[in-house]
Parts: structure tokens; sequence; C-alpha cells
């Protein structure tokens, strides 16, 4: 728990430190939803049926007590079919944006961190066609059922002696993540040679499988929605093993510590303490609140795509957004990554003498409409400290929304500064 005079501080000390980053504001970073679903046709594909689901509602009922409990069956049927596109939406997004930055590319090993029932890998690679490998990393031991069906639907598609493994590990166990792939490569490759090699074949597959493994296979780091201390454990990871580029949508900040965080520094330059950073984590959790009407929320997302110009990439609609538009799917143009600027040292404490209202009038005088932004602050700030880390660490960074289906939207993209130029 926290206290409103704690609460009151660290307001202070980011409202000092916000001319030194790069975001004032949540609202600040700049949107790039790259899904299919952003444009008019979609949308009104989208409402078409959502309308139909609502005309097959049942004739009304004669007890009121039947007549509540058909409402909240038709709720709990309309929830989940509308999470299918809002899931997909998400999927369709990240993928574009490892084409954006040259990512999407047949061959690549994606290393998918955090990958529950690894719906991203599938997308992934059923857009390869199959032509790409993947590492399935989750600390948590799923069932047979959770997992064979997606698994196997990647596998099924597999092609170009590509592998699909899932390992139950933790991400902070990884000491070399490049060896680990290309262990699983080899050893695939290996299976197969000796199960089809005959006598007559057996020196040209030899020299096949050598080459194979003296082969470098590109290595990329993603994730949908990595919570709290693995975002920073994938960081550690990734920059011990040659800077491998990295996809990642963070989410879950209030389970971050400061003992794991990948940049304390960053703070400790702002002069935030240990106790503040506590404190930002348990207040990350106020972005969730919902402050405005389902009326207001719906008109509030349509608004936030119904101004300027992009190309939607499934088909050949202009999307409308009032926010700077997304790149195009295969090029960026240069001024797409940007430095972020440099935090000087701290600057003169001023906050000591400040008047502090006491906790309970603070609540009471403090609006659900702040306190969401100021959970929202509070995630950017976190992020923004890990976008710092990976810059220091020789990446290009940029953080984006990449999303406007979900309150967890942020997408951190990191590229090894020494590859090409995008």
């Amino acid at each position: 728990t926290v206290t409103g005079e704690e609460v009151q501080l660290l307001i202070a000390k980011l409202n000092r430190a916000a001319p030194l980053l790069p975001f004032a504001s949540a609202a600040d970073v700049p949107l790039q939803d790259l899904s299919c679903g952003s444009c008019a046709a979609c949308r009104s594909t989208l409402s078409t049926r959502k309308n139909q689901q609502t005309t097959q509602q049942p004739q009304q009922k004669k007890r009121k007590k039947q007549q509540q409990k058909q409402h909240t069956n038709n709720q709990q049927q309309q929830q989940q079919k509308q999470a299918r596109p809002k899931h997909i939406s998400q999927l369709e997004s990240i993928t574009n944006h490892l084409q954006s930055v040259h990512l999407l590319q047949p061959g690549t090993t994606f290393c998918e961190f955090g990958c529950g029932t690894a719906k991203l890998s599938d997308h992934i690679n059923a857009r390869l066609q199959g032509d790409s490998s993947h590492l399935l990393i989750d600390r948590k031991v799923f069932t047979f059922g959770q997992t064979r069906l997606r698994d196997r639907a990647i596998a099924g598609r597999l092609q170009n002696n590509a592998v699909v493994r899932r390992l139950t590990m933790d991400i902070g166990d990884i000491t070399d993540l490049s060896s680990i792939c290309d262990g699983i490569r080899c050893r695939d490759i290996d299976t197969d040679a000796a199960a089809e090699t005959t006598a007559e074949t057996t020196a040209e597959t030899t020299a096949e499988t050598e080459t194979t493994r003296t082969t470098p296979h590109p290595v990329v780091v993603i994730s949908k929605h990595l919570c709290g201390p693995a975002t920073d454990l994938s960081i550690q990871c990734c920059a011990s093993t040659s800077c491998t580029p990295m996809v990642v949508a963070t989410c879950c900040h209030y389970l971050c510590s400061w003992s794991q965080f990948s940049n304390t520094a960053f703070f400790e330059k702002m002069g935030i303490t240990e106790r503040d950073f506590e404190v930002m984590t348990i207040v990350s959790q106020w972005a969730s609140i919902n402050n405005t009407t389902k009326k207001k929320q719906k008109d509030e997302e349509e608004a936030t795509t119904t101004m300027t110009t992009s190309t939607c990439h499934t088909c050949t609609e202009q999307i409308d957004s009032k926010e700077t538009a997304p790149p195009p799917p295969t090029t960026a143009p240069p001024s797409w990554w940007q430095q972020l600027p440099v935090v000087e040292p701290p600057l003169p404490c001023i906050i000591e003498d400040l008047p502090l209202m006491e906790s309970n009038e603070f609540e009471r005088s403090f609006p659900r409409v702040k306190k969401a932004a100021l959970g929202k602050q509070c995630k950017l700030i976190l992020d923004t400290a890990r976008a710092y880390r990976l810059q220091e660490l020789g990446y290009r960074v940029k953080l984006v929304r990449y999303t406007t289906m979900s309150m967890e939207d942020h997408l951190l993209i990191a590229i090894p500064k020494k590859t090409h130029e995008y």
C-alpha cells in the first residue's frame, strides 16, 4: 500500500524530471497500430458481425428472471466472440512491426519469451509459410492439451529444416541464447540424417549437416505481453548474446522490482529512490481505472482512428488516424529511429519543503481521471528507462503504442546499431 504523502512526493519528482524525458505523457508516445482492422473497411466488417449478433437475440421472455439470465448469457457470448478479433489485431500489429524493420525474414529463429500457448509464434510462422524456426520458452508448465494444437500447427507447416521446440525454464537462467538455438537446429539435423542415411549417401549427408551447423541463423526475441521483471531479464539476455534484436510488448508493470530492474541508475539520476520506485509500480495499476462510460470510451476509440492517412497491410483501404502515420510494412524512413535525449544529473532537490496534504484529504481531492493518467505515466516512465538501458547497450530503440484495443499497448523495438541502417 501507499500513502497520499508518498504519491504526492512521486508526482513532484516526476513533474521535475518531465522536461528531461522524451515523452511528457502517455499521449505523446506515437500510435503505430499496424494491424488490419484499423481501416474503415475492417471496422465496418467487425461492426456488421456485432450487429448480427445483437439482432439474433431471442424474443423477450415473460418472466423477469429468465430475461436477466438470457441477457447475461448473451453478454458472455459477445465477449467471447469479440476476444478473437482483438487478439488477432494485436498479433498482426506486432508481426507488421517486425516486417517494418526487416526482422520478418525466412530462415530466422524466433525465440518467444513468456510464450504461453505460442499464438504469436504461430501467427509469424503462418506469415512466413513455415520457413522459420521457433524456440518457445516459458517457466510455466502447460498441460498437453493447452499446447499440443498450437505446437502441432506450427510443426505441420515447417519447411527448409526449420524446427519448433518448447523449453520450460526461467529467462534468467539463459546465458547464451544463440547457442541454445543453434544446438536445437543441429540436433534435429543430426537426427534426421541418422534416420535417412544409407551407406551410399553418408558422405553427402555429413557434409550437408556440417554446412548447416556452421551457417549462422539470425535470432530475434519476441513476446506479446512480457510481464514485469521478465522484460528486464530479456534485456539482459539479449545484451549478453551479441545484441540480439528484440520486439516485445510490455505489461504488468506492478510486478517490477528494484533488485531486478534493468536500469535503476536512470531513476537515481532523477532523484527517485527505491521506495519511490515501489510506489510507482503500485500506482501503475491505476492506469486501468475506467473513468468513462462505455459509449464515451467507444467514441474515443473511434476518434483515434479518424484523422490522418496510412495504408492497411491486409487490404488496400486507407487508414484514418489522428496520430503520426505508421511506417510502411517493408521500409522505414531514416527518421524512424530517434536518439533518446541525455538525462542530466539530478536536478536541485526542491521538494523537501513541498506542502503535502493528509492522505485522507488527498484521496478525496484526487479524481479518478488524474489517477488513471498518473498510472499511465508510471508505466511510461518504466518503459522509458528500459529504452534508455537498451540504447546504452548498443541498440537503436523505438517505443510505440502498437494497439488501441488494450491498456497494455507499449511495444519496445530494439535493433543493434552495428546492423545496417534501416
